[in-house]
């Protein structure tokens, strides 16, 4: 039985108790049993300092951490993989409808949809299968929405693709209860604030809200049952995902390989894929034994004049009235990663002279 006492020394400013509606609610301290039995604890997204914050290593010396092991997945499973972008709700969504970053991709998802025969399958934010019910229906696609993927195998069973549409977003009240449970011995209190771009200010905070959307992106690759079944899996994010993001059978793409693929076959995007991959400045420099330093001023010309096309393409977007956000969106699936602050002393340079 977990005492009160043992509740306060465990906690400390940030311990994770809450009251509403006259109920009082508090976590357990994670007091483990006096015992000589080996007790484990498994988890895709679990990370080493999370567990060493629940269980401090002074009280519980012999808690071990080890990476997740995968598990051997179906010779003709794949996993597509966004590379470029993370795509959570707020660069996709205002006012709970798509923007011109998310009609984008919806756009991609569906083209993909239009030339692979077979089933498919969608699991996004409820708004927006709610928004685009017509394509759902034209296109006979079985859906789930984040946030209610528990027990539904059998509903992806018959499904030759998968396509997982942007991140999942955690719930405020949830993310601040898991948050309190891990970091809740810290003296420092803790902060849910967050930057201009989203991010919460805390790394502490940050890590245990990446840790929920892994979790749930993991669950959702999950429903595919890629270790029984040859299926695709197409994830328009870019998390990087223990023991899938990593593993052979996964390719990252981007948005320009996606509008090179034109046919209906997913080996060939895998082959566009490995081409980009391998005429990089980093497989350049293994390749011909040189410096990756060499390696990228061999492609210096090249991106002087990716640079003077992006800026010309900034200045456009920003004659025809678009917002520093969605202009950053648009150059970064056009030109590589680009932030708001860029963009901006793009067109005050431009103004300038």
């Amino acid at each position: 039985m977990v005492t009160e006492k043992q509740f306060q020394c465990h906690y400390a400013a940030n311990a994770p108790i809450y009251y509403s509606e006259g109920v009082l609610s508090f976590a357990i301290a994670p007091i483990l049993p006096k015992t000589k039995a080996r007790i484990g604890f498994m988890g895709a997204p679990l990370q080493e300092e999370h567990l060493h914050c629940t269980f401090p290593k002074p009280y519980y010396p012999n808690v071990m951490f080890y990476d997740a092991i995968s598990t051997e997945w179906h010779a003709g499973a794949r996993v597509f993989q966004l590379a470029t972008n993370r795509n959570p709700r707020r660069t996709v969504l205002t006012d709970g409808k798509l923007n011109a970053t998310g009609h984008f991709y919806w756009h991609q998802f569906i083209d993909i949809v239009s030339r692979l025969d077979g089933k498919h399958a969608i699991i996004t934010y409820k708004s927006v299968l709610d928004e685009k019910q017509k394509d759902i229906e034209k296109h006979g696609l079985t859906t789930a929405n984040f946030g209610a993927l528990t027990g539904l195998d059998d509903r992806f069973e018959n499904v030759d693709y998968l396509h997982i549409l942007f991140s999942p977003e955690r719930p405020p009240l949830a993310h601040e209860w898991n948050t309190k449970m891990i970091y809740g011995g810290d003296a420092e209190i803790l902060s849910f604030d967050r930057k201009e771009a989203g991010a919460f200010i805390d790394k502490r905070v940050q890590s245990i809200y990446d840790a929920g959307v892994i979790a749930e992106l993991i669950q959702a690759i999950g429903r595919a049952r890629l270790v029984n079944y040859g299926k695709k899996v197409f994830l328009w994010c870019s998390h990087e995902l223990p023991t899938i993001t990593n593993r052979g059978q996964t390719y990252l793409f981007t948005e320009t390989d996606i509008e090179k693929w034109t046919d209906g076959n997913t080996e060939t995007l895998e082959n566009i894929i490995v081409e980009r991959q391998e005429t990089s400045p980093v497989a350049m420099a293994e390749q011909d034994k040189i410096s990756p330093c060499q390696a990228y001023r061999r492609t210096e010309n090249q991106r002087k004049s990716d640079k003077k096309a992006r800026n010309a393409e900034i200045m456009r977007l920003s004659n025809e009235g678009h917002s520093y956000r969605d202009i950053a969106a648009h150059i970064t699936r056009e030109f590589g990663k680009v932030s708001k602050s860029t963009v901006a002393d793009v067109i005050a340079q431009v103004s300038r002279n």
